[in-house]
Parts: C-alpha cells; sequence; structure tokens
C-alpha cells in the first residue's frame, strides 16, 4: 500500500500545483484520493496510448513491480488490477470496525446499456473496491 500513497501524494501535489497556478491567492480545496481512486477506474478499462498516459499522470508507473508480457493481457494481474487490489486494501483498512473514523468516497461508474463494459474488468473493480455500477 505505500506505493499507492507514494502515487497519491504525487498526483496530489501535481494536481496542487495546477490548481494554484491558476488561482494565485485563493483557498483551494480537493479530494486528491478521492480524485486518484475516480481515475484509476478510467485505467482499469483503458488500453494502449491512454492507459500509457493515465499510468504517467497518475504516477502508476512505479506503484508496483513490471509484469512479464505473458501476465499483462490478463485483467487480474494486469497494472491496473493490481492498483485496484491496493485499493480494496486501502479502504478496508480505513474503515476497520474498531476504528475511530470512517472515509466515505462517493465516486461510481455510471454507462449507458449502449455502451460496452469489459465484464472481467469492471468486476474487478467492483469485488476489490465494492464500486456500484449503475446503467
Amino acid at each position: 500500500m505505500g506505493s499507492l500513497s507514494t502515487a497519491n501524494v504525487e498526483f496530489c501535489l501535481d494536481v496542487f500545483k495546477e490548481l494554484n497556478s491558476n488561482n494565485i491567492g485563493d483557498n483551494i480545496f480537493f479530494s486528491p484520493l478521492s480524485l486518484l481512486y475516480a481515475l484509476s477506474m478510467v485505467f482499469l478499462g483503458a488500453s494502449g496510448k491512454t492507459a500509457e498516459q493515465l499510468e504517467k499522470v497518475l504516477h502508476f508507473s512505479h506503484t508496483v513491480d513490471p509484469l512479464k508480457p505473458g501476465f499483462k493481457d490478463s485483467p487480474k494481474c494486469s497494472q491496473a488490477g493490481r492498483i485496484h487490489s491496493e485499493f480494496g486494501v486501502l479502504f478496508s483498512q480505513i474503515n476497520q470496525p474498531d476504528s475511530n473514523c470512517t472515509l466515505s468516497i462517493a465516486n461510481r461508474l455510471y454507462g449507458t446499456k449502449t455502451m460496452a463494459f469489459h465484464q472481467e474488468k469492471s468486476q474487478i473493480s467492483l469485488e476489490r473496491t465494492q464500486l456500484t455500477l449503475r446503467l
């Protein structure tokens, strides 16, 4: 989970620098974990150049060990699949029953019945992070 925390901090600083450059002297409030999580849901279904760009912007390129070529095609073993596993661990640790605090993040995937979702990739996200999908 430490690697996910590192990615979150680096992404947070990037977003803050961008927001601050356009709003000098203003108060800025945002949830970097929520942004990172929402964009990681997009990353789970991305491929090719889009996946490479998301991986770079979200700082996921150095969060987990590189995969051998034969495993890259398996959604459960993919970089995005492993990132979602780390999110699942993070959220379960934060929301322990004996914890003094609870974190609620209201991210949801929305789609239409005409939009094709990769069932296996959607299931990975749903299983590991208690995410809901609305059509």
